[in-house]
């Protein structure tokens, strides 16, 4: 077979070979495969480019949106996390007095023992201090009914309000807890109704 050098002029057209003697190729054919397609490249319409922008945009807002909702998840934690930390706040400092108040302990000590007798001035302390607990309860069944304490540590608080009140030393009788509704949320004193008596 015969060979030609690069651009041979007798080299056959459409052929695509390499010089037997130089060792160079024949670009004629390339020449002519990458005019041929050149002219198959076009650019790009104006509604295509608009449909490409259109992709990446809602790409965007996508990503955009997940990073909304991973914040507002952590918000919530956080703020959820912030209630519980009052409420035990809260029911330490009550600790608190009732370690540094000798006289309250002995008030707490009668009621647990069953001594329904207490004087004008004790009762009214026990009554004050049964407020601040029922506040505490109303406090943590408010700010989960706005999402603000977590399910799992609302159960946890509702429980333990709902152990001290039917059970404890704090035990109050239906009466006591009917005379005391009209300082509470309706929905707080059913709440406690159903828990306590059943109702």
């Amino acid at each position: 077979m015969a060979s030609w050098p690069t651009r041979c002029s007798h080299a056959p057209l459409g052929a695509h070979i390499f010089c037997g003697v130089c060792g160079t190729q024949d670009y004629r054919n390339t020449d002519k495969t990458e005019a041929e397609g050149a002219r198959h490249l076009r650019k790009l319409s104006l509604s295509e480019w608009a449909a490409i922008g259109e992709l990446v945009g809602t790409f965007a807002v996508f990503v955009s949106l997940l990073f909304v909702v991973y914040s507002i998840n952590q918000n919530t934690a956080a703020i959820q996390g912030s209630t519980e930390n009052i409420l035990f706040e809260r029911i330490g400092d009550l600790s608190a007095q009732v370690i540094a108040d000798p006289s309250l302990a002995a008030i707490i000590v009668k009621k647990q023992e069953g001594e329904e007798v207490l004087t004008p001035v004790e009762a009214v302390r026990w009554e004050k201090y049964q407020l601040v607990l029922l506040d505490m309860w109303a406090l943590g069944f408010n700010r989960h009914r706005r999402s603000l304490l977590a399910t799992d540590q609302w159960q946890a608080w509702d429980g333990y309000f709902r152990e001290i009140f039917s059970v404890g030393a704090e035990r109050m009788s239906e009466d006591q807890w009917a005379a005391l509704a009209y300082g509470y949320d309706p929905d707080f004193w059913t709440h406690v109704g159903s828990a306590l008596y059943d109702r």
